[in-house]
């Protein structure tokens, strides 16, 4: 029985991420669909990685003021490394059209962006440089954060267009579509 619900699970898993080992031509990312799921499931679960690494690491459990202060942290490899995996899986996604791949290629660049030029110390929000959770100071720089607001803004936008005017859009008849897209569509109207 536990044999059979492992396979169940496995088998649903392979089915979200389009995972197909009978074919050994296709390379398991280039499906866009997958793409999608994985930015998806990447920025959901970036604050909660975050949070939860602070937490078991240095007993922190307040949020801090911005997603970007945590670039300041402990937790400061799970931040890097998780947005500029999203930044490379937007850079290359293709989409429909080209409009889709600007607009995702766009995302990604900024999202790049946004971690060479870090926000402001949390140092001086927190006023605690030696805090168990804080590992990183570099020294203020008015010019770098206002960059990488823009640029936090620019990627927050780009994906928020993405969202409510490429994956809701649909080639199909509304009598064809299903009913998950129906539902995105009048959500957006």
């Amino acid at each position: 029985m536990k044999q059979k619900n492992k396979q169940e699970s496995t088998s649903k898993m392979q089915k979200m991420l389009h995972l197909d080992y009978r074919r050994d031509d296709d390379i398991w990312l280039t499906n866009t669909q997958t793409l999608r799921r994985l930015i998806g499931v990447l920025g959901i679960a970036l604050p909660i990685l975050l949070f939860a690494f602070l937490w078991v690491t240095a007993e922190h459990t307040s949020t801090l003021e911005s997603i970007s202060h945590y670039y300041y942290t402990r937790a400061n490899p799970i931040f890097i490394i998780v947005v500029s995996i999203m930044a490379i899986f937007l850079m290359v996604y293709k989409g429909r059209e080209p409009i889709d791949f600007y607009i995702s290629f766009v995302a990604g660049v900024f999202a790049i962006l946004l971690l060479l030029f870090p926000t402001d110390n949390i140092a001086i929000t927190c006023c605690d440089a030696d805090a168990a959770y804080s590992v990183t100071y570099i020294q203020d720089n008015t010019w770098r954060v206002r960059f990488h607001y823009i640029a936090a803004a620019i990627f927050l936008l780009s994906l928020n267009y993405m969202s409510l005017f490429v994956f809701t859009r649909s080639d199909k008849p509304k009598a064809e579509r299903t009913k998950e897209k129906n539902s995105e569509i009048q959500f957006i109207k």
